[in-house]
């Protein structure tokens, strides 16, 4: 009867080790995760939005010559390409003019390149 109670008197003390341990490393386990969950959240810099949202819209526009483009149709390539929602295509097109000047306005709303 003693050597049973003293057996589970030092099992009960093992456990609470092992429960200590477990904590320490599920702690460390959350810790990894929103350390790596931050890095995957970093926000893209606005020059590089600006910058990648300008050369799709050329390659866009250059690939199909003398096509006119909806602003609407630019606006939705873009969101699939890059990722990125934009409610006016007016300060892209202001970027995307200066790289291509053929790019040309061609209506209120429409788009194309003259080559």
């Amino acid at each position: 009867m003693r050597n049973e109670k003293e057996y589970w008197k030092n099992r009960l003390k093992e456990l609470n080790k092992e429960i200590i341990e477990l904590n320490i490393e599920r702690r460390n386990v959350r810790r990894q995760l929103t350390r790596l969950e931050k890095n995957e959240q970093k926000p893209v810099p606005k020059e590089d939005m600006k910058h990648r949202t300008t050369v799709e819209t050329v390659y866009l526009l250059t690939s199909h010559p003398s096509k006119v483009f909806a602003s609407k149709e630019i606006l939705e390539h873009l969101h699939r390409e890059v990722g990125y929602t934009i409610n006016n295509f007016a300060p892209v097109y202001r970027y995307v003019k200066e790289v291509e000047p053929n790019i040309v306005q061609v209506r209120r709303g429409y788009y194309m390149y003259k080559p």
